[in-house]
């Protein structure tokens, strides 16, 4: 058991580790090309550049929701000298490979290190210097769940951690995460089959926990467009 939880920590590291290389590389030899896309309209949105103050309703179909502009305006608004939404987007990508990382890794298996290896490096390598919100919004939907059902019986601070980052993703773009559901719930459908009932009050935990967040997203936005 005390062999596994240090092979368990050991490969998390390394995850981390090959991360953070990669990124490090990429933006040492690449430069941002970062508003070729409807993205940089966003970011102008919630930095202030069209109307000097930071903005939470961006105007526009396919946007994120209010609650992630919220959040990142009020960041422009701490220091409006960071690109907020570009790093919020690229820490959800990274974590997003991290958590799929540890999957892989776990496996023990070097076809599918190399796999993933390949697959993250050359996501990155296009990612990182034309970060798209819709790419974030669809990996951190695919990572969170994944992971999720990967470790059902993870403790219940993991799985509230989980059910926030996975809303996150319909935060940040609500059609991306719909996309990215419909096609990995056959997951969801070949699992619950082999959950006993503790296992089935995970889920909908999980389940409940996002149902909350996106039903209180609707709220704030009925209220503000009413008043």
């Amino acid at each position: 058991m005390q062999t596994s939880k240090r092979l368990d920590l050991l490969s998390k590291f390394f995850v981390f580790l090959y991360l953070s290389l990669v990124t490090y590389l990429i933006f040492r030899f690449t430069n941002q090309t970062y508003g070729i896309n409807d993205d940089v309209i966003i970011q102008n949105w919630l930095s202030g550049f069209y109307t000097g103050t930071p903005e939470f309703m961006i105007r526009g179909s396919a946007t994120p929701k209010m609650i992630f502009g919220l959040f990142v305006s009020n960041l422009y608004k701490l220091n409006n000298g960071v690109n907020w939404f570009s790093l919020i987007i690229l820490a959800t990508t990274l974590v997003s490979w991290y958590l799929i990382g540890i999957l892989m890794v776990r496996k023990r298996s070097i076809f599918i290190w190399i796999l993933f290896f390949l697959i993250s490096g050359t996501h990155l390598f296009w990612f990182i210097p034309a970060p798209t919100y819709t790419a974030g919004a669809v990996l951190l939907t695919v990572s969170t769940f994944t992971y999720f059902v990967a470790n059902l019986k993870t403790n219940y601070l993991t799985l509230i951690i989980l059910s926030v980052m996975f809303t996150f993703a319909y935060f940040i773009r609500p059609e991306s995460f719909i996309f990215a559901l419909a096609c990995i719930s056959p997951i969801f459908l070949l699992s619950i089959k082999k959950l006993n009932k503790k296992l089935v009050f995970r889920f909908i935990s999980f389940t409940l926990i996002s149902l909350i967040l996106i039903f209180g997203d609707f709220i704030l936005e009925k209220s503000y467009y009413e008043n």
